[in-house]
Order: C-alpha cells, then sequence, then structure tokens
C-alpha cells in the first residue's frame, strides 16, 4: 500500500561530510540487512550513499536487491591496485523511484584487498568519495567477542574502538534476540571496548505483542548502550524484503528516518528512544508512538 503524505515525511537532514556506520547483529538472523537498506534508502535521499557488503555471498541478500548482483572486489584479481575506477566498475545499484545507491561487496577474507576493517573502509570511502557509507557487516559479533580479547582479529572490536564511525547494533524483537544482544554488551565490556556510541535498532519481526519481559529487557539494554530506537513491523519488509523500499508503510519510514538522524547528529547524548508519550530521539524527529506501530501492523 502506498502512503500519500500532506507533509513531506523526511525534514531535512545534515549529513556529516563522512559517515561511516556499520551495522553489527550479534548472532545470524539479526534483521543487520535489513536495518542497512534502510539506512541507506534514508540516507540517499540526502546524499549519495554506498553500502559495503561484507557477508557470505551465499547468504547475502544483496544479490536480490541491487541491479546487476554486487560484484565482489576479489574478482579484480590478487594483489590488484584498487583504483576508482576499478571500484566503480564494482558497484551495483538498487533503484527507488529516482533514488539510487550504490553497493559493492567486501572479500572476505581480504586478500589483499580491503575487508570489512574500518581502515580498510576509509580507503574505499576516501577513494570513490561517498559522503554516507554503510557497512553490512558479515560476522556474528558475539562469536567474535566470545572467542577471547585478541582484538587484531576481531572485527567487532576495532569498530567498537573506532571512534569515527557510528555503529549499530541491529536486534530482533524477540527474548532470544534481546539475550543475545545482552551477552553482546557483556561480552564487549568485559574487554574493555566502548559501548556508550552504539545505538540499538530493535527490529519488529512480527511474532505478535512483545511480553512484558522484552519490553523490560530492551529499557535495560538502551541503559547500557548510546540510544535505542524501535523498528516497527512491516508487511512489506516480511513479504519481499526490501526489493521495494517504495511499498515501506509511514510508520517504518518515519522510524527509519530517527534513527538516521540520530546518527548524523554527532552530539552524543546518550538517551532511550521508546514510544512514551512525549519522546524524541536526539534529532528531534518525533518516534511513533505504541498506537501508530499497532495501526501500521493493521494496514
Amino acid at each position: 500500500m502506498f502512503h500519500r503524505f500532506k507533509t513531506s515525511p523526511w525534514p531535512p537532514l545534515q549529513v556529516p561530510s563522512r559517515l561511516v556506520v556499520p551495522v553489527l547483529s550479534a548472532t545470524g538472523g539479526g534483521c543487520r540487512s535489513t536495518v542497512s537498506a534502510l539506512l541507506a534508502y534514508t540516507f540517499a535521499r540526502v546524499a549519495p550513499t554506498l553500502v559495503l557488503d561484507a557477508s557470505s555471498p551465499d547468504l547475502s541478500p544483496w544479490s536480490s536487491w541491487a541491479t546487476p548482483a554486487p560484484t565482489t572486489l576479489a574478482g579484480l584479481g590478487h594483489g590488484a591496485i584498487l583504483t576508482a575506477a576499478g571500484l566503480e566498475g564494482a558497484c551495483s545499484t538498487q533503484t527507488v523511484g529516482a533514488l539510487a545507491w550504490q553497493v559493492v561487496c567486501l572479500p572476505d577474507p581480504p586478500a589483499g584487498l580491503p575487508g570489512s576493517a574500518p581502515q580498510e573502509c576509509r580507503r574505499l570511502v576516501q577513494l570513490g568519495g561517498w559522503p554516507v557509507t554503510v557497512v553490512d557487516t558479515g560476522h556474528s559479533a558475539l562469536k567474535e567477542l566470545s572467542a577471547g580479547p585478541d582484538r587484531l582479529w576481531s572485527t567487532t572490536a576495532s569498530w567498537l574502538e573506532d571512534v569515527g564511525s557510528s555503529p549499530i547494533l541491529s536486534v530482533p524483537r524477540t527474548c532470544q534476540g534481546l539475550d543475545y544482544a545482552h551477552r553482546f554488551v557483556t561480552a564487549a565490556l568485559r574487554q574493555g571496548l566502548r559501548c556508550d556510541r552504539v545505538t540499538v535498532a530493535v527490529v519488529d519481526v512480527g511474532q505478535g505483542p512483545a511480553p512484558r519481559s522484552v519490553s523490560a529487557s530492551s529499557t535495560v539494554l538502551a541503559g547500557r548502550l548510546g540510544a535505542l530506537f524501535k523498528i516497527p513491523y512491516d508487511r512489506q519488509i516480511h513479504a519481499d524484503q526490501m526489493r521495494r523500499p517504495a511499498r515501506l508503510t509511514r510508520c517504518t519510514i518515519r522510524a527509519a528516518r530517527a534513527l538516521a538522524a540520530s546518527l548524523a547528529d554527532t552530539t552524543p547524548v546518550p538517551q532511550l528512544v521508546d514510544s512514551a508519550p512525549g519522546t524524541r530521539p536526539r534529532s528531534g524527529f518525533a518516534a511513533p508512538s505504541t498506537d501508530e506501530w499497532t495501526r501500521c501492523d493493521q494496514r
């Protein structure tokens, strides 16, 4: 169902000159790619946007979302010198009406080419000149942190310690999903890693009304991290994933815009963005109320 707005649902969004957003998930099935696509769709309205897909080619949904299927940088050849032209040739495009953003797959392991670590991603950003880069990390953050404190081999630890990025932890709105998120935070703090800059995106996966334990767990989780945003259940995403973002409900668009605005805001003020009346995210864009989420679920 398409929604017509009397006023624009896209108020001005100020984006820093270089914004890098790594999207993490504690385990597989954490809605990481969905959140990455929502951010790309939102940021593409205000600035050229690149999505770095670090997922396994067999598991990545971007091959069906972008046209043609994204090319892995490893296909340029082992030890090849990456140029701006080579990077442009490896990019695919996902188009929604007049909007478009580029998608490129990262090799894992890097094999001499840029991988998913912060410094390698910045090489690509500087080479291509994209103001906004969303990194769809392709690994289990909890598994990496639980393996031990060897940060040299932990991509997750590198992103958490990188002060130049705005990490997101994507979590499904289930008891198990929030439990994994708490274990992720505990493992990160045990290693002395910073979690106060991490924004949590809790995605409603349509399993009915959440029990009280889930709401309480979300509140506790928000207190341990930077901010918490809720992405409402969207039948379009459930049916067609993110192949047709133009069909997203109004509630989903507003939630994605509020999440993007909080990342573009450079003021690191920890705040819980919840459905309580009068609550606003750091950007000043109103978060949807519980009633609005319910109405969207019924559409």
